[in-house]
């Protein structure tokens, strides 16, 4: 047995600043056959756990991180870290993912972490973790092995699309990434763009979060995806999910590359889009023991040493190809002879076993990394995130905080000069720009929107909603735009966003309608009990055409937009009042147009009204001038016209003359003298041999002739008034000739006369006798008769 003293280990622990510092452990060994132990700490109840975990963010996938990280971080640190207490400590691993991530460090669920040096810098910051060790990855390429300790992010797309040459070519193409807050899949390729003048979360159409980086390279190469974001050796290492090999990389092509890249002078082997920045470490959070964190780092730092070991075991069991009966003892002499061989040189890990030799050569392989180095400067990386605004400081806790995953809304961060739009927004912001999100992917479409301290806009015009509302979204007004247009006498609404969201601001606006100036009421909508919505509407209304002035006021001082111009047209008083002739004036009254006039509320062209007055007005003039000529001509006529009534004749009648047919009489109308002329009715013969004659009632006409009045009983004595001589009855036979209404009228009647009447002698003839009256138009003058028409 060969008794050996253990070499000073310096081990460098980082704690939250960036100082390290050698913390020494003396241990004595007892060496047998190549193997020493070291004292053990004792676990202490209450201050130790008996299980540790350490979180592995698996941007592969759970069972990809299974199968790389559970030798490292469950089986070799339990092997190493774990037996260095008494009773030993049992690590686990447990898959983590970008949305769980801050929640899992939140709720304590692990005490250890292996993340993206972003979501280290972040859980640093707000928690207070510090780094033990960094990682030394190792890459094969074109048949050399590659040792690296940084890391940079690939910008790509398919080798075929022509569209897609430069950083400037990404705006509105489809983007796929890991996470918002991941590194080489997300961070680095948004600083890049930001350095270039784009927007990494508002130039693309479309922002896709796969969680998953082998998703992103596959969806790329079908299609799925116009461009990805991955860390360099991503693409290497995926297996093309159509052919079950690893991907074709002349299928790929990669934007931009920065040439010259290295790591402390060597080369850097992978084409890269960003600079490079630390690679991967494991960090410790505050509430694990300082001893148990030291134990862990002093295993990861000797895991090289000890795979370096199991390598050469390993190496020498397949050349010796140790089988058969006598394989453990062949494998348990290739063992011996790489452990004296490793001791012979440089014995720093001189508890180094057979077993743990193999199973941290194990580890290391599957976990695709070479080693495990001191801590690296994070400061950079720390740069980049508050240039780009993945980490910020809370005004409410004063700490520095990073935008998270779990929620994507809380996750975004918006260039300078925009703001976010509603959570409503942003979650139908793809469906509305027709886009569609693959199944567990979190996807988001233009999620910002350029605007100003406060967002104005129009919302509603009489009553129809214009522009958006809570849920829809455009972009506010510029000062002195036109604002919004609405007719005369309508109401405009407008909403206002207060995008600095300022609890209890007071709105005011100012409008300026001519040379009058008035206030309008604000009012607060969307509030909840428990949260502000920052947004409000007002309405405004004018009567005159023209310009409206809009001025608006926060907490007292006007906004930088302000102030507004609103066009106010003129009414559609053809559409209120359904007449097509009504239209607006000025001041927003409805009136009728030119050549038409407002009848009962209603507007009449002159071009119907007219014609619908004046032919009638035409037709009543003529009734009235013809009534009016009638009228005048029976004026006229009334001279020539007799009233029977007023004529008054001598009892007995004078005769003052005697024609062929009648008698001319003397009578009185109106006063004057006149001259009536009777006419004798012819004799008629009727049945039962009774004859009718025409007589006068003044006689047979001859003035010699005694004529017996009393014996026809026509005639009474005195005067004879007009009735008599013109009233006679049905039984009488009278015929008079008058001039009435410019015409000649006949009266007849006729009466029996007995046949010795009829048989009497008389000097008319067989036909019977005709009498009448004649009134001439003039006068006697000195015993002459003038007649109007003759004697």
């Amino acid at each position: 047995m060969i008794m050996v003293t253990l070499c000073v280990l310096s081990v460098l622990r980082r704690g939250r600043g960036s100082d390290t510092w050698p913390i020494p452990f003396m241990a004595s060994a007892q060496v047998d056959d190549g193997q020493c132990s070291a004292a053990r700490r004792t676990r202490e109840d209450g201050r130790h756990k008996s299980v540790y975990r350490i979180g592995v963010l698996a941007i592969r996938g759970e069972v990809a991180a299974w199968a790389e990280f559970n030798r490292t971080y469950g089986d070799y640190l339990t092997a190493t870290a774990g037996n260095r207490f008494d009773p030993p400590i049992t690590f686990e691993m447990e898959p983590l993912n970008f949305i769980t991530l801050f929640t899992d460090v939140e709720e304590d669920n692990i005490d250890f972490f292996y993340v993206n040096p972003s979501a280290y810098s972040c859980i640093e910051s707000q928690y207070g973790a510090h780094s033990l060790v960094s990682q030394i990855s190792r890459r094969v390429v074109g048949g050399n092995i590659y040792h690296l300790t940084m890391f940079g992010g690939v910008i790509f797309t398919l080798s075929d699309n022509d569209s897609i040459n430069t950083i400037q070519d990404l705006r509105d193409k489809s983007v796929a990434a890991a996470s918002i807050s991941g590194l080489g899949s997300g961070q680095m390729q948004a600083r890049v763009l930001q350095q270039q003048g784009l927007s990494y979360i508002n130039d693309p159409a479309q922002l896709t979060f796969t969680s998953n980086q082998g998703k992103v390279v596959n969806g790329v190469l079908k299609g799925d995806f116009e461009v990805g974001w991955v860390r360099t050796d991503q693409i290497e290492r995926t297996k093309d999910a159509s052919t079950g090999q690893l991907v074709d990389k002349s299928k790929i092509k990669i934007i931009e590359p920065i040439p010259g890249l290295d790591i402390d002078g060597e080369p850097f082997p992978f084409d890269s889009s960003t600079p490079l920045y630390a690679e991967w470490n494991i960090a410790a959070l505050p509430t694990v023991p300082n001893d148990v964190a030291i134990e862990l780092q002093a295993a990861m730092l000797a895991l090289a040493d000890y795979a370096d070991v199991g390598g050469a075991i390993s190496s020498c069991i397949e050349k010796s190809n140790c089988t058969g009966i006598l394989s453990t003892e062949c494998e348990n002499n290739c063992g011996q002879s790489a452990i004296n061989d490793y001791l012979a040189r440089s014995p720093q890990q001189c508890d180094v076993t057979q077993s743990l030799a193999l199973l941290a050569h194990d580890a290391r392989k599957r976990g695709k990394y070479a080693g495990w180095r001191s801590t690296l400067s994070y400061m950079e990386l720390r740069n980049m995130q508050e240039e780009t605004g993945f980490i910020s400081r809370n005004d409410m806790t004063g700490t520095m905080e990073c935008v998270r995953s779990k929620k994507i809304y809380d996750a975004i961060v918006c260039p300078p000069g925009h703001f976010k739009k509603s959570p409503e927004q942003v979650d139908s912001g793809c469906a509305n720009a027709n886009r569609t999100c693959g199944k567990d992917f979190q996807c988001i479409c233009k999620p910002c929107v350029k605007a100003f301290e406060v967002d104005v806009f129009p919302v509603m015009v009489d009553g129809e909603v214009r522009g958006r509302s809570l849920e829809g979204s455009v972009r506010g007004c510029e000062k002195m735009s036109l604002c919004g247009t609405v007719q005369q006498t309508k109401i405009i609404r407008f909403r206002v966003i207060d995008n600095k969201k300022r609890e209890g601001l007071q709105l005011d606006v100012t409008v300026h309608e001519g040379d009058s100036t008035r206030s309008v009421g604000v009012n607060a909508v969307g509030n909840t009990a428990n949260s502000s919505s920052y947004t409000y509407e007002f309405d405004v209304s004018a009567r005159r055409i023209g310009v409206v002035i809009l001025e608006i006021f926060a907490d007292g001082v006007q906004s930088p937009e302000s102030p507004l111009r609103v066009q106010v047209a003129s009414r559609t008083c053809a559409e209120e009042t359904g007449d097509p002739l009504s239209v607006a004036t000025q001041d927003g009254d409805c009136k009728c147009v030119a050549n038409s006039v407002s009848m009962g509320g209603i507007c009449v062209s002159l071009a119907v009204l007219l014609p619908a007055i004046l032919v009638p007005l035409c037709f009543v003039v003529g009734i009235g001038v013809y009534l009016y000529v009638d009228h005048k001509r029976k004026q006229a006529d009334s001279v020539w016209a007799v009233k029977t009534s007023e004529l008054h004749f001598d009892d007995p009648p004078v005769i003052i003359g005697r024609g062929t047919f009648g008698l001319v009489l003397l009578a009185e109308y109106r006063g004057t003298q006149v001259a009536v002329k009777r006419v004798i009715p012819p004799r008629i013969s009727s049945q039962g041999h009774r004859s009718a004659r025409k007589d006068s009632t003044f006689g047979k006409g001859d003035d010699s002739e005694d004529v017996d009045m009393a014996s026809r009983g026509s005639l009474s004595a005195g005067k004879r008034s007009s009735d008599a001589f013109f009233d006679l009855t049905d039984q009488e036979v009278v015929e008079l000739e008058k001039m009435e209404k410019g015409k000649v009228h006949r009266r007849a009647s006729w009466v029996e006369a007995d046949e010795t009447s009829a048989n009497a002698n008389d000097n008319f003839n067989d036909e019977g006798t005709r009498s009448g009256a004649y009134m001439g138009s003039g006068a006697f003058n000195s015993g002459a008769f003038k007649s109007g028409s003759g004697a």
